[in-house]
């Protein structure tokens, strides 16, 4: 049985990571300080906060409609 502590992160990080599978262009102003405020008590290091931007670069992307433009950009990424 789970102490109430730790169900009350458990609960924090579900809606963490409900939060992250977010794409950013649909996220409200209300929902970017819900997910910084979970960031900021959920991960302390920066690697979440990380992964995420990362899934949105990646996202981004694949809405560069010339070509050239988007070869460049991910050889850019991979060497950065």
């Amino acid at each position: 049985m789970l102490l109430m502590q730790e169900l009350d992160q458990t609960g924090r990080l579900l809606d963490l990571a409900r939060d992250q599978t977010t794409a950013s262009e649909r996220i409200t102003e209300g929902g970017r300080t819900r997910l910084r405020g979970l960031l900021d008590a959920g991960d302390p290091y920066g690697e979440v906060r990380e992964a995420w931007h990362a899934k949105e670069t990646i996202r981004g992307v694949y809405d560069i409609p010339d070509y050239t433009t988007g070869v460049v950009t991910v050889c850019r990424l991979a060497l950065d």
